[in-house]
């Protein structure tokens, strides 16, 4: 797409609004007039209306005569056309000099020099009248008053000692014997300063209304109203009466010519596959109820649309072309609410808020209503615009809503939408930061990376505390537009990818617990391995669970994940929408079971930073396992620890320090009484055991002495053990064994 750089059309063929009937009818009138005065038009619109269009479109069908024949001799003219911006001068005395000046080069250029004297005597005029100037356009004269008359017939040249009426006179006598045609187009009067729009209105009723001359004036009715009114003691419309004897409104652009426009420049920004991803209800909502009532020009079109290619330009598929389109327009006419949105965002968004935040949302939406009252130019067009792009909003604002298919979370988080809070931003720094996620990043890591790549990936966003949100995304991405275009050769890839590199990802299993990571995960792995035929899914997951290289933790949570599906009834089996059957979910507990006690008697445990929190599934699965395993951990001073580790939990509060541990005697019923444990930890503390243990070991020793030296004024519901309580207690340790 090119962008419209908002110049008028020069020719009736690219006239996108089919304006040849009213510009015919101009041009009938201007080539029909056969009275020898001068004649004076308005051609009446609204900044952005086509004024300076539909005159180039006038101009061209007024030569076009010309061009054609019709009897005229080389270098004859039916209709003299000449154009003049006053804009380009700089105060009302030079305007008029330029004007003449300028009419004068104009008619120069005619072949057969037929305006040879006219130009002469225009000379003439225009040297006479410099000096009263001053008595004729002074801020106070008005329109043939007695002091204008005046000073045009009693001025004399000092040159020629004749007065300025004569040497007009002359001039208009020499017209009037050419009966020549003359099309003077004045444009973008409505730009000029408020004395400067009455000097033009002057120069053309007083100076220059020349016989056969027909002048065109063009601008914006009640802005020159207003100019003339605040120079002529408010009598600016009784003023423009005197002067304009054709006033002609441009008709109001029919509404389904400007969508043909707004849709062509629309189609030049999206291609038709960004189209096939739009809702169409809520496309048309959005159109209906926002966009309509903002685009009243070409020029509207073309200022929005210039911008919105600019930002699709940067965004391309990270955003939605829906939610792209109506900010961009938010952005354009309603500047104000546009740049108050980040304020508000919390309440705009959908995202799981904190209760603080939640229990005072009426205050701000309130405080949002009343910004978009009182700020928007057009309410009731801003309002559902908002309303559609933040549907939680829109029964405090009152106004239209349309979700993206039913707003599912996956659905906005494949779409991008604006209303997600981890997108948000993107709509107004108009860029990916390195934090977010892009389309570019999703695609490499679902379709080109290999299995270091995608495990490297996956560690920078862990290292950006961003994981969690990457692999909501590839989720999202998964179910939506990637369901069909991954190979079951690619969904094996990446499946393995995760599961095999979890302990290396998440790093301390405390952290992945807390942080929802396991449920995230086992959500985006199950939607890899729904998108694989039966057989293939069922021996992908089976040679996982008789991988001995994949850690048994992974392998607990996998089985419990899938262990849900198959409680309750038959009849309820039946019901759900089960990845894997009855049978081979038991045959997956059987391999689980052997699994653990390998893992255990083999002592590969020892060295585990993710201890052996699996033996709680274990203990449902197989009794005789599981008092096995208890057996052998309790007969081990590394199993005493890893047996403590299971009764320390993780607590992340909002207050300073922001995170405690806690010891849940509970989690250890059936395994150890909480005295046994504590005479089997001092005996590795006397044994000088605890240098052999890991930092999270030795954490997990110091919050269990705390809580034994506590025990009577411990509240397991308000008191909590933190960092600095645990490092000052492993130094009393050290200190007592050195003593």
């Amino acid at each position: 797409m090119k962008i419209n750089k908002d110049k008028p059309i020069q020719s009736h063929e690219v006239d996108l609004l089919h304006r040849e009937k009213f510009v015919n009818s101009i041009v009938n009138l201007l080539r029909n007039n056969d009275d020898d005065d001068s004649l004076t038009i308005g051609l009446y619109g609204e900044w952005g209306s086509g004024k300076t269009s539909i005159i180039n479109m006038i101009c061209e069908r007024l030569t076009s005569v010309d061009k054609e024949g019709a009897g005229y001799g080389e270098g004859e003219e039916y209709i003299k056309v000449i154009h003049f911006n006053p804009w380009l001068y700089s105060n009302a005395s030079d305007l008029t000099r330029q004007f003449f000046t300028h009419l004068q080069s104009e008619l120069e250029k005619n072949k057969a020099h037929k305006f040879a004297t006219i130009v002469k005597k225009l000379g003439q005029y225009k040297e006479a009248m410099v000096p009263a100037l001053s008595l004729v356009f002074g801020p106070t004269a008005g329109i043939a008053t007695k002091v204008g008359i005046d000073a045009l017939t009693t001025y004399t040249s000092q040159t020629e000692n004749r007065s300025l009426q004569t040497i007009k006179d002359e001039l208009v006598e020499k017209l009037k014997e050419l009966k020549q045609k003359i099309v003077i187009f004045i444009d973008d009067i409505d730009r000029l300063s408020d004395e400067e729009i009455v000097t033009t209105f002057k120069l053309v009723k007083l100076l220059a209304d020349f016989p056969y001359v027909t002048y065109v004036l063009a601008f914006d009715y009640e802005v020159v109203a207003e100019a003339v009114n605040r120079v002529q003691r408010n009598r600016g419309k009784e003023y423009m009466e005197k002067i304009i004897q054709v006033p002609i409104a441009i008709p109001a652009i029919q509404r389904v010519k400007l969508d043909s426009v707004m849709k062509k420049r629309l189609n030049n920004i999206f291609s038709e596959e960004d189209w096939q991803t739009v809702s169409k209800k809520r496309w048309d909502a959005l159109k209906r109820d926002g966009i309509d009532l903002y685009m009243k020009s070409i020029r509207d079109v073309n200022r929005y649309c210039n911008l919105l290619y600019a930002y699709y330009m940067a965004l391309a598929e990270e955003v939605d072309i829906v939610d792209l389109i109506g900010i961009t327009i938010l952005h354009v006419f309603e500047e104000k609410i546009y740049t108050k949105l980040p304020q508000y965002k919390s309440i705009l968004c959908k995202d799981h808020l904190p209760k603080r935040v939640v229990d005072t949302t009426d205050f701000y939406l309130n405080e949002f209503k009343n910004t978009v009252e009182e700020t928007s130019h057009c309410k009731e067009g801003a309002k559902n615009i908002l309303g559609i792009l933040f549907p939680r909003i829109h029964d405090g604002l009152e106004c239209t809503t349309w979700t993206l298919d039913g707003g599912s979370d996956d659905v906005l988080r494949e779409h991008h939408s604006i209303q997600l809070m981890d997108n948000f931003d993107r709509y107004f720094i108009w860029s990916i930061s390195e934090e977010d996620i892009s389309n570019g990043e999703i695609y490499k890591i679902l379709v080109e990376y290999e299995e270091e790549d995608i495990v490297g990936t996956l560690l920078r966003y862990n290292k950006n505390n961003n994981l969690r949100r990457l692999l909501i995304e590839l989720t999202a991405a998964i179910r939506g537009k990637y369901s069909d275009r991954l190979t079951p050769e690619r969904i094996q890839l990446l499946v393995k990818s995760i599961i095999y590199n979890i302990d290396m990802l998440y790093g301390d299993w405390d952290e992945f617990f807390n942080a929802s990571l396991d449920r995230i995960t086992l959500t985006l792995v199950d939607a890899l391995l729904r998108l694989l035929e039966n057989d293939k899914r069922w021996n992908l997951i089976e040679n996982i669970f008789n991988d001995g290289t994949v850690h048994i933790s992974v392998l607990c949570l996998i089985l419990n994940n899938y262990r849900k599906d198959i409680q309750g009834d038959e009849v309820e089996h039946q019901k759900k929408d089960m990845i894997f059957s009855k049978l081979q979910i038991q045959n997956l507990e059987s391999s689980f079971v052997e699994r653990c006690i390998q893992w255990v008697d083999t002592n590969r445990y020892h060295k585990d930073t993710y201890g052996v929190y699996f033996i709680w599934l274990l203990q449902e699965l197989c009794a005789t396992a599981y008092e096995h395993i208890v057996k052998k951990l309790r007969s081990e001073d590394r199993g005493i620890v890893k047996i403590l580790e299971l009764s320390i939990e993780t607590v992340t509060t909002s207050e300073e320090p922001n995170r405690i541990w806690r010891f849940k005697e509970k989690n250890l019923e059936n395994i150890i009484s909480v005295e046994e444990l504590y005479k089997n930890i001092q005996q590795l503390i006397e044994k000088n055991k605890l240098v052999e243990l890991n930092k999270k070991e030795q954490a997990a020793v110091a919050i269990f002495l705390y809580y034994m030296e506590h025990k009577d004024e411990w509240s397991l519901k308000n008191s909590g053990v933190n960092e600095q309580i645990i490092q000052k207690k492993l130094l009393e340790i050290e200190s007592s064994y050195k003593g």
